[in-house]
């Protein structure tokens, strides 16, 4: 999970390494701090067993677990390196945020 403004981004991945998307949920904090009951919108799809996700630069940088000894074991091809996507290649209408959402 990551808090960023006023929102929080929860993730869940496929356990099995299946090859499936992840997906990543956003839900409103409120001013108590507590989370809404239910997601802004879908879910954004994340590729699988991403670890991590940041915004910089005007690119979404994704690190995976395969890049840690721990799990390279699990997966065909581990991912060693930071993948970084423009963020106007990523489908932000269909989960209902946009690119100044992610920056805020």
């Amino acid at each position: 999970m990551t808090v960023k403004g006023d929102y929080a981004y929860v993730g869940g991945y496929s356990e099995d390494g299946d090859g499936k998307a992840g997906a990543l949920w956003r839900y409103r904090i409120g001013a108590d701090g507590r989370l809404a009951e239910t997601p802004t919108g879908p879910p954004l799809r994340v590729p699988d067993r991403a670890q991590g996700l940041n915004v910089v630069d005007g690119e979404l940088w994704v690190t995976y677990e395969s890049g840690s000894q721990k799990y390279d074991q699990n997966v065909a091809r581990p991912r060693e390196h930071i993948q970084r996507i423009p963020l106007e290649q990523l489908d932000l209408d269909a989960a209902g945020i946009s690119v100044d959402d992610l920056l805020r």
